[in-house]
């Protein structure tokens, strides 16, 4: 059985094809379909809060290495870093969280709330997944303009993976 192609046939196709192609626009926070390369006015990074200010991810990343260290507060910057030890040396990077963390103030103690984890305050320690971009990547150059420049430390940008995160003993220093 062959079926025979009409002109109102060929414009249905048409308008199906158009609007299949239409419904990438229409994800959430302007990822335009992209699997995530872009999401946010910001691009794939976004600095959300006022106190603290913290930079926040939403793409699914695959390296999935375990980070560990201590979760501080910079009042210069108003913002949070972490600092420990990678390949045996100290460092101390911006960290970047997933998407959902929310900046909190607690018993005057800055930190942040992570769904289904809980609260993360300065002086904690921290265990997660995750990986280092260098100072320079491309992926959090327009989140971090106008940042105080305490807050974007020469070991680069901490990204840490949802659904990572492990209670971890409170580093002494």
């Amino acid at each position: 059985m062959t079926s025979k192609k009409t002109p109102a046939t060929a414009a249905l196709c048409l308008a199906v094809a158009a609007a299949l192609l239409a419904l990438p626009g229409c994800s959430r926070s302007g990822d335009a379909g992209n699997g995530g390369a872009d999401l946010g006015r910001d691009g794939p990074v976004t600095a959300i809060g006022g106190e603290p200010r913290i930079l926040v991810h939403r793409q699914a990343l695959a390296p999935d290495a375990a980070v560990a260290g201590k979760l501080e507060y910079r009042a210069a910057g108003r913002c949070l870093v972490v600092s420990g030890k990678r390949a045996e040396r100290d460092y101390v990077a911006a960290a970047v969280w997933p998407d959902g963390v929310e900046p909190v103030v607690r018993d005057s103690r800055h930190g942040v709330d992570v769904p289904g984890f809980g609260g993360i305050l300065a002086g904690d320690g921290i265990k997660a997944g995750g990986t280092f971009w260098k100072p320079d990547d491309p992926r959090v150059k327009r989140a971090v303009r106008g940042l105080d420049p305490a807050c974007l430390p020469e070991g680069g940008f901490l990204v840490l993976n949802a659904d990572s995160f492990e209670p971890a003993p409170t580093p002494s220093g």
